[in-house]
């Protein structure tokens, strides 16, 4: 993680979660109370917790540079705006995969506040795992999981629902979780619901079970 400036504080502390895991907290303290908080799991094995580890100081970074910039934007002797980010995450498996979904919420005073989703899964072996890498016919996949998530969907939103969320396109699916007996895939309500007040609806979670996922040929070994 990226070293401390002055003026601020940062912890690294480990706490055992379960066996085979520990819970990491990257936590960032800011002049006038804002504060960055984010858990992320540490597996022991360099190639995984080195890809998460750059991307929460990445996205730590960019909390700080738009905190910063913030604050330059200040009238001499006006207290900066208190700020906060906090994350945590699930970890899911299948019977050749974990899945690593970090959740977290973003204020920035006033009515700016957002909720950020962001999914990395790998092999058990430690390899990054995409769709490609899920099923053998990744447009077919992509399709079927279109067609699924706009079923569910329409039916749990109703009007509110918005099909552009879910068409056949790889940006649409990026949060996607392998699990025992099938597939998860998360959209952010902004994704197929905008202009919905996000709060009430939380993440729309859609499970696929693994047969209606046959014809894109799923690989051997993930589940």
């Amino acid at each position: 993680m990226s070293a401390s400036e002055d003026g601020e504080a940062e912890t690294l502390t480990r706490q055992h979660a379960y066996e085979g895991l520990e819970d990491m907290i990257v936590e960032k303290v800011f002049p006038g109370g804002s504060i960055f908080l984010q858990h992320m799991p540490v597996f022991g094995r360099q190639s995984v917790d080195g890809a998460l580890a750059a991307f929460i100081d990445r996205v730590q970074g960019e909390f700080a540079k738009a905190w910063d910039e913030a604050c330059q934007q200040k009238a001499d002797g006006e207290a900066c705006g208190s700020w906060s980010r906090k994350g945590k995450y699930p970890v899911f498996e299948s019977k050749g995969s974990l899945t690593v979904v970090f959740s977290a919420f973003e204020y920035r005073g006033g009515a700016k506040s957002a909720n950020h989703l962001d999914a990395f899964s790998y092999t058990r072996a430690g390899g990054p795992l995409g769709l490609s890498g899920l099923f053998a016919d990744s447009p077919k996949a992509l399709q079927l999981l279109s067609d699924y998530c706009a079923g569910y969907l329409a039916k749990k939103l109703g009007k509110r629902f918005r099909r552009d969320g879910v068409k056949p396109e790889p940006a649409n699916f990026k949060l996607l979780v392998p699990v025992r007996d099938g597939l998860a895939v998360d959209f952010p309500v902004s994704r197929v619901a905008p202009g919905v007040n996000e709060a009430p609806l939380g993440v729309q979670v859609v499970k696929i079970p693994l047969d209606a996922l046959k014809a894109a040929s799923p690989r051997q070994g993930i589940w």
